[in-house]
């Protein structure tokens, strides 16, 4: 009878979560394009859109190719496993909304304004974050350099004076 090995608990816990995130991911993401496409499709059938509206237009354009590149980078960063993910990924969400938010202005100008206020708070919140994150990087980053040095070079590696000639 071959000996069975008894599953470790916070490798499933980790499996789980990584589950109900990329569950989370394709969601948001699946939201987020379907609400974009209805919107672009109602402007079509409302008006020209680049002969009323040209500035929002090309702001759309601009938005939701960082949205598309911001997408492809966590996706990328998601595969790896990186530190950057979390941050690639707010980015991207604020992108996608961004660009759900000028549609809506352009069809429903007042709706579209009261949203983009709401918009602008979570950036500003979402901002914040990501400048906490940002400086926890940092710091583990330094901490990881100094912490390097100090294992090459040994406690007094730095103080020490080095009394022989150079070759």
């Amino acid at each position: 009878m071959p000996l069975r090995q008894q599953a470790n608990p916070s490798s499933e816990r980790a499996s789980d979560e990584a589950g109900v995130g990329l569950t989370l991911f394709i969601g948001l993401h699946g939201l987020l394009f379907s609400l974009i496409m209805t919107l672009e499709s109602l402007l079509q059938l409302k008006e020209s859109p680049f002969e009323t509206h040209n500035s929002y237009m090309l702001t759309f354009i601009f938005v939701t190719l960082v949205y598309a590149m911001a997408l492809l980078m966590e996706l990328i960063f998601r595969a790896q496993n990186s530190t950057y993910c979390p941050i690639i990924g707010k980015l991207n969400i604020l992108a996608g909304a961004l660009a759900a938010v000028i549609l809506l202005m352009i069809l429903v100008p007042f709706v579209g304004w009261t949203v983009l206020a709401i918009w602008v708070a979570y950036f500003v919140r979402a901002a914040c974050e990501l400048y906490e994150e940002f400086c926890k990087l940092v710091y583990r980053a330094i901490r990881q350099v100094l912490l390097n040095m100090l294992v090459r070079h040994g406690p007094h590696g730095f103080f020490q004076e080095h009394n022989r000639l150079p070759v």
